[in-house]
């Protein structure tokens, strides 16, 4: 017998009663049927991660993945890729202009923003020196703009 999982959701038999209903060898093998494509479809060890960080890369092209693990492994990579490349990362970065014309950053506000789209802070500081306010003033220390 071919289960139906996980293209589609079993019909299973009734559940039987003991010494009153005759338990058939294909009520049991369908069960077991559905239950072995469930096994095989979620993996061994979907709530484990089986490899370290950074061994495998996020795949944005795969639309189907052999297991549940693999598929949350490839979820789980894509955040990793999406926080190794956030900007608050520490240290100096450089921008490098690979096509001309570029725009190296490109900084927008969201509609209706109140907060600035950049900080300058000195250190050991979580006071604002210098910003640019969502507008795109810049924010001089003695509190005026430019």
């Amino acid at each position: 017998m071919v289960a139906n999982y996980p293209n589609g959701v079993p019909s299973l038999p009734s559940a039987q009663v003991d010494g009153t209903d005759t338990v058939n060898a294909d009520d049991v093998n369908r069960v077991y049927d559905e239950l072995t494509a469930v096994a095989a479809t979620i993996g061994t060890t979907p709530a484990t991660r089986d490899v370290a960080w950074n061994t495998n890369s996020y795949d944005s092209t795969n639309l189907g993945f052999t297991t549940v693990a693999n598929r949350i492994r490839n979820v789980e990579d894509g955040v990793q890729v999406i926080t190794n490349s956030a900007v608050t990362t520490s240290g100096a970065k450089t921008v490098t202009v690979t096509s001309n014309p570029a725009i190296n950053l490109v900084m927008k506000a969201k509609s209706g923003q109140t907060g600035n789209l950049m900080e300058f802070r000195a250190s050991g500081s979580e006071t604002p020196v210098t910003a640019i306010n969502p507008s795109g003033y810049i924010i001089a220390i003695d509190g005026g703009s430019a």
